[in-house]
């Protein structure tokens, strides 16, 4: 549908009462802090709100963060937003927040820790405060530009479904007003705003789909944003019903819970279509995280093939996310000290254990070992980190790579095993090498062997194979460690894989 352009402000004020009542989005009396950047959008969300606080006796305030990205030009909109408050008689909070630098610290991209700082300070005002609601100008340009980029990134339907108009206590009362309509409204009360310069700027994705891809589409489709729009809010709507099919599912498939953790049954997810397997494991996830940031397809996916893992195996994925598989059990672990306990560490192991390590997709993963009472870790890493000199038998190898094969097979010592010891150029027998190393009888049989297409790879703890060693070609190496439950508690896992 092709949007109107409004006679009048009053149209404009008429229409977004009208979304604020469709979506429940405000009730009489309620405190709302408006975000402020000074841009038109939340300008105009600022006006409309203030001519509708009468009417709903609602209380407004406004909330400005600086992010000290562009100067003189940050702090100009700080004080314009401040100016902006006085006039119009609105309480303002403020804050200046470096994220440049808060970035460097976390390694994410400007864009994300703007977005994660922004909203946590947003959450801290209206909870000292007392606001119940926090109102956002993303308007109907914004959400079609969303589906884009998403849709370009590979997300799945919940990506696809754009800006959602109301989570939790996060309203957007111009979701379904153009950003053309805004810039009209603005200009009949004669409301300033400002510009932020580096929107004209095409080294954000954002900006390029802004400026090139839309323009290019609308010579295909003069009403892609309507398309788009009208796209998204079909999937949010099929999303919304999905979500309670995956409700009702998990009533059955969540045997305990917490706020740090969700026990699932493994037969029972494994008996479910594979979207709904997904769906499953990406809200077990966000019930411990509270959100799904960083958190992608493969990681989901590879939650999904632990499932076929013999015995007890690990995966570990962004914000301190474990998953751990044992026996009939999928453990999803929020990692805290308190929750490292036998109890979660699975089913002892037989003498003769068999394990299937599949990785090329994930950061890292492990296998626990009850006879020996270890992890295994492995990462893939880049070979810039590599240590300059590591000792041949060390409880810490580094392989190349590109001369592995997956899934890599986690089993004890046998009969007959060959395999070619790092600095040496024939291969030796398996019980020779442990002969003169001095290893028990009684010890050898528990000493895990890495193999890769049936050649043994790593002698765990003592001795890779020549022919995965790294050389002046690596570029990315399999790093694996064996340790010691005692150094687990101690150290961070991100610790032990940086």
């Amino acid at each position: 549908m092709i949007q109107k352009r409004f006679s009048s402000k009053g149209d404009f004020v008429l229409q977004v009462e009208k979304t604020l009542t469709d979506f429940s989005m405000i009730a009489r009396n309620d405190r709302i802090l408006v975000a402020v950047s000074g841009g038109p959008d939340s300008v105009a969300l600022l006006h409309v709100l203030s001519a509708l606080s009468g009417k709903y006796s609602l209380e407004l305030g406004i909330a400005h963060l600086n992010h000290c990205l562009r100067g003189e030009e940050s702090d100009g909109d700080e004080a314009f937003v401040k100016s902006l408050g006085r006039k119009m008689g609105i309480p303002v909070h403020t804050r200046k927040k470096n994220i440049e630098k808060a970035r460097s610290k976390t390694g994410t991209c400007i864009e994300e820790t703007g977005r994660e700082i922004r909203y946590e300070f947003f959450s801290e005002i209206a909870s000292l405060h007392g606001y119940n609601r926090i109102a956002l100008g993303h308007n109907r340009n914004d959400n079609a530009e969303m589906v884009l980029m998403n849709l370009i990134r590979g997300s799945g339907p919940k990506g696809l479904a754009g800006i959602p108009q109301v989570r939790g206590n996060l309203i957007r009362p111009l979701c379904h007003r153009s950003r053309q309509e805004i810039l009209d409204y603005l200009e009949k009360i004669g409301a300033r705003f400002r510009i932020d310069s580096t929107n004209r700027e095409d080294v954000y994705l954002r900006n390029r789909i802004r400026h090139s891809l839309i323009p290019e589409l609308s010579s295909y489709n003069p009403n892609i944003i309507d398309t788009l729009c009208r796209v998204s809010d079909i999937l949010r709507m099929e999303d919304d019903w999905i979500e309670g099919l995956i409700s009702e599912s998990m009533k059955e498939l969540v045997i305990e819970t917490s706020k740090d953790h969700v026990v699932i049954s493994t037969s029972g997810i494994r008996a479910l279509h594979r979207a709904a397997a997904r769906r499953v494991i990406r809200r077990a996830i966000e019930m411990i995280k509270s959100d799904l940031r960083r958190i992608s397809f493969k990681h989901i996916d590879s939650a999904i093939k632990l499932l076929e893992a013999t015995g007890t195996a690990v995966i570990d994925l962004p914000g301190r996310i474990r998953i751990l598989k044992s026996g009939e059990l999928l453990s999803i672990l929020r990692e805290k000290k308190s929750l490292r306990s036998n109890k979660m560490s699975g089913k002892k192991l037989k003498a003769s254990f068999d394990i299937l390590i599949n990785m090329p997709d994930i950061l890292s993963c492990g296998v626990w070992i009850d006879e020996t009472k270890t992890w295994l870790f492995f990462s893939k890493l880049p070979a810039s980190m590599l240590p300059p000199v590591f000792e041949k038998n060390s409880k810490t190898a580094w392989m190349d790579w590109e001369k592995i094969s997956f899934p890599l097979r986690l089993r004890n010592a046998r009969p007959g095993d060959r395999f070619k010891p790092f600095g040496m150029n024939g291969t030796r027998k398996l019980s020779d090498f442990f002969c003169d190393a001095k290893i028990p009888h009684e010890t050898r049989k528990i000493i895990p062997v890495i193999e890769s297409l049936d050649h043994i790879i790593w002698i765990a703890g003592m001795r890779i194979d020549e022919r995965v060693k790294t050389d002046s070609k690596t570029r990315f190496v399999l790093r694996a460690e064996i340790v010691k439950p005692n150094i687990i508690y101690k150290k961070n896992l991100e610790d032990i894989h940086n």
